[in-house]
């Protein structure tokens, strides 16, 4: 063989050599772009896992908020009981120049222990079985009049006010009735027993309960 064919034969291996190179650095190009690629996927995901729990914590926020509101919604239901909603309505009623002895028949009749003191529809007082029993028999005055006995300087309340607010009046004033006016006429009489039944404030009625005055 000579020289110039084995320098063929040489040429000719060191072009495969070199082919053979290119090929494997093109596969471990291509090999790194698929590894990149599959990252690339990786990381949107962990971004779309992450931003799908955002979400869901946002969902559970809003949800515990609505929660919360309607647990303030309903921890003020008991709050709007009027005295409306527990008075006495169409109280008996007696008028000033009327006996003692009327009174005291119709307290009987109603299986009541206090009546209004109506002149027309004109509120003019209160009385009560107390107030015939001390201001007048104690005193031996059995022809009193119920305008002799009877409380004039009486505290009233309207019907849309609160119980708090009725509460507060008796303690006040140490007086167990409220007679209850609208537009300047009585349309009910609430008392202490009624609030009793509907108020939570147990030390402020047994208060009230033990004043000495019944009116």
């Amino acid at each position: 063989m000579t020289d110039e064919e084995r320098n063929e034969q040489n040429d000719e291996r060191d072009d495969e050599e070199r082919s053979e190179e290119d090929d494997e650095s093109k596969d471990s190009e291509a090999s790194g772009e698929d590894q990149t690629s599959g990252q690339d996927d990786d990381d949107s995901g962990d971004e779309s896992s992450a931003s799908s729990g955002d979400d869901d914590s946002g969902e559970e926020s809003s949800s515990s908020s609505d929660d919360d509101e309607d647990d303030d919604s309903g921890d003020g239901g008991g709050s709007s009981t009027s005295v409306s909603d527990v008075m006495s309505k169409d109280p008996q009623s007696v008028e000033p120049g009327d006996s003692i002895e009327d009174a005291a028949k119709k307290m009987k009749e109603g299986d009541t222990g206090a009546l209004l003191v109506v002149d027309g529809d004109e509120l003019k007082g209160i009385v009560t079985d107390r107030d015939i029993v001390v201001n007048a028999i104690a005193e031996g005055n059995t022809d009193a009049s119920v305008e002799d006995v009877a409380s004039t300087d009486t505290t009233t309340i309207e019907p849309d006010a609160s119980l708090g607010d009725a509460i507060q009046l008796m303690r006040d004033n140490k007086v167990r009735r409220l007679p209850v006016v609208e537009n300047d006429e009585p349309v009910g009489i609430v008392s202490l027993g009624d609030l009793a039944i509907e108020a939570d404030d147990d030390s402020a009625l047994k208060e009230i309960s033990a004043a000495e005055q019944n009116a």
